[in-house]
C-alpha cells in the first residue's frame, strides 16, 4: 500500500486483445515481472483470490478469465511459488458452483492448486486499528498462513461502487453475513478498513474482456502492480473515469498514505506506455438508485440492499427497457422495497429479493431470489400490474 516510502509504484500494463493461451502466458510474464510480481513472490506462499462472484461465463467478462488464471499459476509456479486459490462468491451463491462454471475448478484441477471455499473456512476475528468505520472483522484463516494474497479481479464498472477492480475484489473474503454488513455500514469506508488488515496484497486486472455495466465489453488490457490502488487508480484512467471520484479507492488511498491521496499521481511510474494509449471508453452510473429512479420514474426504497442485489435490480430494468419496452409503462410509479427496509411501504410495491420479502411478508408483491432473475423481476411485475386491476375492477 502506498505509504511514502517507495519512491515510486510501478504499474505495468499490456495491449492484449484475445485469451490465446500462448499469447496470454506471454503478455502475464511481461507485467508481472516488469510490476516486480514474479520476483516477490518466488519460493513464497501465495494465495490467489480471483474474481468469480456468480456462475457467470467467461465469455460475460464479469469473472476471471480461466486462461489468465492458468497463466498466472503456471508463472508463479515457475517462481517456486506454493500457489493456492480462494473465495467466497456473492450472497447466496454457491461457490463451488461458481467456481465449476466459470472454469476455475478445472484449471485447478490441470494444475494440482488446491480450491478453496471460504464459506466452510474458520474465520479468525482481526482488530482494527483507527477504523474509517470498522473496529473488528472476521477472515478467513488461510489469509494469514500466506505471504501474499494476490487479487485477479476484472476491469469493470458497476452499479454499486462505480467500478469493481483489486480492492472491490476482497469482499470475497468475506460471511455472507458480513458483505450484507459492509453495505448496511457503508461499502467504501469498510473496504478500505478490510485493505488495513490484509497480508501483503498484490492485484492483477483481467481487461481483455471486461463488464461494462453487467454487458462485456472489451478493454483489451491486462494490468498488475504490487499496490492495489495503483492498480486501480491506473485501471479507473483507463475505462475513462477520475479514480477519486470512486469513494473505497480514494479512502484507501487516503487511509494507505496517511491522508495524502497526491501520492498516488505523483509517485506512479505506468510501465508499457502512456495510460492514454490503452484508453477505452467505459460507461458509468453514480452508485445508489437515484439513476434508476430518475430515468424510470420508479420509487426505491432501500434497506441497504447487498451489492447482489442491487445490480440484478439494475440489469432487470435495463431489460426490460431493451426486451420488454411495453412494460415501461407498468414500472413507471412503481414503488420497490430492496433489503431489510423495514418502514411504510405501499400495498402494490414490489418487494424485490428474499430480504425484502422476509422484512414485509404482509405486503406487496414477492419477487423472490437471492438474487431474483429478469425473469422473477418481469412475472413480479406482470403479477403486481394483475392485482392492481382485480382491485379497481372490484371497486
Amino acid at each position: 500500500m502506498v505509504n511514502g516510502t517507495n519512491p515510486m509504484i510501478k504499474v505495468a500494463l499490456v495491449k492484449q486483445e484475445n485469451y490465446n493461451p500462448e499469447e496470454i502466458h506471454s503478455k502475464l510474464e511481461e507485467v508481472l515481472s516488469a510490476s516486480g510480481i514474479l520476483e516477490l513472490v518466488s519460493g513464497k506462499k501465495v494465495l490467489l483470490k480471483p474474481n468469480c462472484t456468480e456462475a457467470f461465463l467467461p465469455e460475460e467478462g464479469r469473472t476471471t478469465h480461466p486462461q489468465v488464471l492458468r497463466g498466472t499459476i503456471k508463472l508463479l509456479q515457475s517462481a517456486d511459488a506454493a500457489v493456492k486459490i480462494g473465495e467466497s462468491s456473492s450472497v447466496g451463491i454457491d461457490t463451488s458452483s461458481a467456481y465449476r462454471s466459470t472454469g476455475i475448478a478445472k484449471i485447478a484441477e490441470e494444475l494440482s492448486v488446491e480450491l478453496i471455499d471460504f464459506k466452510k473456512s474458520r474465520y479468525q476475528e482481526v482488530k482494527i486499528d483507527n477504523g474509517l468505520i470498522l473496529k473488528k472483522i472476521k477472515i478467513p484463516t488461510e489469509i494469514f498462513s500466506a505471504d501474499y494474497l494476490f487479487s485477479l479481479a476484472k476491469l469493470k464498472t458497476n452499479y454499486v461502487s462505480g467500478i469493481s477492480g483489486t480492492i472491490k475484489n476482497l469482499k470475497g473474503l468475506l460471511k455472507d453475513a458480513d458483505k450484507k454488513r459492509f453495505h448496511h455500514l457503508g461499502i467504501a469506508p469498510a473496504l478500505a478498513d478490510l485493505m488495513s488488515c490484509l497480508p501483503p496484497t498484490l492485484g492483477l486486472v483481467d481487461g481483455i474482456l471486461g463488464s461494462e455495466l453487467d454487458e462485456p465489453k472489451k478493454g483489451k488490457v491486462l494490468a498488475a502492480s504490487v499496490d492495489l490502488v495503483a492498480a486501480d487508480y491506473a485501471c479507473a484512467k483507463i475505462m475513462g473515469l477520475e479514480p477519486y471520484s470512486v469513494d473505497h479507492l480514494r479512502l484507501a488511498a487516503e487511509r494507505g498514505s496517511g491522508g495524502d491521496i497526491s501520492l498516488i499521481p505523483s509517485e506512479l511510474e505506468i510501465i508499457g506506455g502512456e495510460i492514454s494509449s490503452f484508453s477505452t471508453k467505459f460507461k458509468s452510473q453514480p452508485p445508489g438508485t437515484e439513476s434508476l429512479e430518475q430515468e424510470y420514474q420508479v420509487f426505491i426504497k432501500d434497506g441497504q440492499a447487498c451489492s447482489s442485489c442491487l445490480g440484478a435490480l439494475y440489469l432487470s430494468f435495463k431489460k426490460v427497457k431493451t426486451q420488454r419496452p411495453e412494460l415501461l409503462s407498468i414500472l413507471a410509479g412503481k414503488e420497490m422495497v430492496l433489503g431489510d427496509y423495514s418502514g411504510e411501504i405501499n400495498p402494490e410495491a414490489l418487494l424485490f429479493g428474499n430480504c425484502a420479502v422476509h422484512k414485509n411478508k404482509s405486503f406487496g408483491t414477492a419477487v423472490r431470489g437471492c438474487v431474483p432473475t429478469t425473469s422473477d423481476f418481469i412475472s413480479g411485475l406482470l403479477q403486481s400490474e394483475k392485482m392492481k386491476k382485480q382491485y379497481n375492477d372490484a371497486h
